[in-house]
């Protein structure tokens, strides 16, 4: 008789949100459980990806490895649920919601917006570029990592000056450099 439920799924994803939580309060702590956690901080310092990321690299070796042995796909794709709620779990109890944005910007008006964007205080960069369509079209592209919240000022301004724009928010957790992490 199970303690809570015999629902596989249920459990992979609530024991994954569990050991997950568990792996990276211990990881806060800046202790390790002496498991895979340790193997994914060494991969972490030697590749720049997340420690949820390199969790899943090496827990997912490790399950390929057991699906060999044991010749079980069933329960391997609910290892697979559980090792992405864990890897999640501890990106998110690491890093927070604080994910940055990484705009780019596409205006005729690039002057204007980048002065909107430094009367916000943030930052940027020009990127020279053209277009597909016409390569002789030189334009000067705006690239900014953002918080979160900058990004509906700025987009709500680049589209009131220039409804033709071409913007691209994308999410980015690792911003490194002048008024973001020194990592």
């Amino acid at each position: 008789e199970p303690l809570v439920t015999s629902d596989i799924l249920v459990s992979a994803l609530f024991g994954g949100g569990i050991i997950g939580l568990g792996v990276a309060l211990v990881i806060k702590g800046g202790a390790t459980t002496g498991g895979t956690d340790l193997i994914a901080r060494l991969l972490k310092s030697k590749i720049r990806i997340s420690l949820g990321k390199a969790l899943i690299i090496i827990d997912g070796v490790i399950l390929s490895f057991a699906v060999f042995v044991f010749n079980d796909l069933d329960l391997a794709s609910y290892c697979v649920i559980s090792i992405i709620v864990i890897s999640r779990t501890v990106d998110l109890v690491l890093n927070g919601l604080d994910i940055k944005k990484f705009v780019v910007i596409i205006s005729d008006r690039h002057e204007e917006i980048r002065l909107f964007i430094l009367q916000s205080d943030c930052g940027g960069s020009f990127v020279k570029g053209s277009g597909l369509f016409f390569p002789e079209n030189e334009k000067k592209i705006i690239i900014s990592a953002l918080d979160r919240k900058d990004v509906p000022g700025i987009s709500d301004y680049v589209k009131s000056v220039d409804p033709n724009a071409f913007i691209a928010v994308m999410n980015t957790s690792d911003v490194i450099g002048k008024g973001f992490s020194q990592e």
